[in-house]
């Protein structure tokens, strides 16, 4: 009995440790195909912690991790977002940026878009502005657009900034307006073609941040994470996959 009984707290034991020590991120949805490697590399530089990473639109991690959902970290593609949290949530850590973002024109085939295949588009798939960082700066970049007012029934709103190549796959839009970061991956170029549309094109830049949540704060591993994310080898994976860092110059 005494044996079975010590057997049983080593079991709970390990079970409470293995769960303590996995690190749970809230990432935004054009990290998709960038965030792997980064996780990679953390886990090579700390390898005794786990990591889970849960991707979707930065709006509606906002509203979850507000109302308590269980995450460590939350790395968002508007870093307003964060700066809220930190407002409203005591406990909160301090807002990091991790890099600015761009926009990008995608469609299926060997074709480069532009403007031409735009304005010829029966469908044109943005992320939903109300929650999406990057469907707010393709609303912004198309309202400016001369073409604005022939454009705006045009418009189909996808769940994420991931999701807007989905519908353009499916066919459900002949042409995309997401985040570069994802058009640039492996699978989006064998499936399709892209124009980057840079800041200086008429919407705001997209600086994206970090936060160690409330409940992170007691994370051994938080912090560890969000100075690994300030490193040139993780600055280094986000300026292949097409971010932009405006202190490079200076």
């Amino acid at each position: 009995m005494i044996k079975c009984w010590f057997g049983m707290l080593l079991v709970v034991a390990f079970s409470f440790n293995t769960h303590a020590a996995e690190l749970r991120i809230a990432v935004a949805s054009d990290l998709r195909f960038v965030m792997p490697k980064i996780e990679q590399a953390f886990q090579q530089a700390f390898a005794d912690t786990q990591t889970q990473v849960i991707y979707g639109s930065s709006g509606r991690f906002f509203s979850q991790i507000s109302n308590g959902a269980p995450f460590h970290i939350y790395m968002s593609a508007d870093i307003e977002y964060p700066k809220r949290l930190q407002q409203e949530q005591p406990g909160t850590g301090d807002v990091v940026a991790y890099g600015d973002g761009q926009l990008a024109l995608w469609q299926r085939g060997r074709t480069s878009p532009d403007m031409d295949a735009l304005r010829a588009a029966r469908r044109i798939a943005i992320a939903n502005p109300q929650h999406a960082p990057y469907g707010q700066k393709a609303l912004l970049w198309l309202q400016q657009l001369p073409e604005w007012p022939e454009l705006e029934g045009k418009l189909v709103y996808a769940e994420s900034a991931a999701q807007v190549a989905h519908f353009v796959r499916s066919g459900s839009a002949e042409v995309g307006i997401t985040a570069l970061a994802l058009v640039l991956s492996e699978e989006l170029r064998r499936q399709g073609s892209y124009l980057t549309i840079p800041p200086t094109d008429g919407y705001p830049a997209i600086q994206q941040g970090m936060v160690i949540t409330a409940r992170g704060a007691a994370h051994s591993a938080s912090q560890d994470f969000v100075d690994f994310m300030q490193s040139e080898q993780a600055r280094q994976l986000l300026l292949d996959a097409g971010f932009i860092f405006p202190d490079a110059a200076r």
